[in-house]
């Protein structure tokens, strides 16, 4: 069975966490082995299933575990896999050197999204089914969604850069009569070129649940949100809280028990 992957974003404050956790019961009620995860920075996962706070997944039920990936844990992950590379990649350059580079990529502006791309692809690695996540608000969501994207881009322009340069390194070897070397830095962005275009394709693979209320602003927010992710051909639905899709109903997620009306809701979800 192929895995699959659920997303829930929107505005702030319209019932993503309550959703995505009502969607993972549905799911573990269905036999599936389920993992919920928040990757929002604001965590409340642990509070609404009023559960202890673990840094591994925790067991809620039979077939839902629950996990709140933290920034900061995700953050050390992928810094410490970028030293690593670096320090294999440039060896002719002095340790100060290296430190003042590293230094300047912790202050990356795309470091939030890097971490949670590193917990994404982390945590479906796992043994699960389904994946759930509890996304945060539109903005930092778009973000990440984004990041395969643009750094395909980025990255595609550096190779092009680097194969000009080698062409003119090629001329000078040949006229200097010197074997050419291999050029271990457009075999490094190759590599990145394929781990972005795998997570891409996870995304596009992926459902995107854009959970929105019947008020207007929310509304019009959901539909520019859903345009800027159908423009990077995500499966994308919207889905009304407190309205049309789940009515207004007091959530008892601790129970683990969902209301006839939403169990129909989740199913006709499921089989898209």
């Amino acid at each position: 069975m192929e895995k699959r992957i659920f997303f829930f974003t929107g505005k702030g404050g319209v019932g993503k966490t309550t959703t995505s956790s009502m969607f993972s019961i549905f799911l573990a009620d269905n036999n599936l082995k389920t993992l919920l995860v928040s990757l929002d920075p604001a965590h409340n996962l642990f509070d609404i299933f009023k559960i202890q706070s673990s840094n591994n997944p925790s067991k809620f039920k039979e077939n839902l575990f629950i996990y709140e990936a933290a920034p900061e844990k995700y953050k050390k992950i992928f810094l410490s896999r970028v030293r690593s590379e670096m320090e294999k990649s440039f060896r002719y350059l002095t340790a100060f050197n290296l430190e003042h580079y590293f230094k300047t990529i912790e202050k990356s502006p795309i470091l939030l999204e890097q971490a949670m791309a590193t917990a994404f692809e982390s945590l479906t690695e796992k043994e699960f089914d389904c994946f759930v996540f509890d996304m945060p608000p539109s903005a930092l969501s778009y973000r990440f969604f984004s990041l395969p994207e643009n750094s395909l881009t980025w990255i595609e322009n550096l190779i092009n850069l680097r194969k000009t340069i080698n062409d003119k390194k090629e001329v000078v070897a040949r006229i200097k009569k010197e074997p050419l070397e291999e050029d271990p830095v457009i075999n490094k962005l190759q590599l990145l070129k394929k781990k972005y275009e795998i997570l891409k394709n996870k995304f596009r693979r992926a459902t995107v649940f854009i959970v929105k209320n019947p008020d207007r602003i929310s509304s019009i927010e959901a539909e520019r949100v859903k345009e800027w992710l159908k423009a990077l051909n995500l499966n994308v639905k919207l889905l009304e809280n407190r309205g049309r899709d789940i009515p207004e109903i007091e959530a008892q997620i601790p129970t683990g028990e969902l209301p006839p009306e939403v169990k129909k809701t989740f199913k006709s979800l499921f089989s898209l």
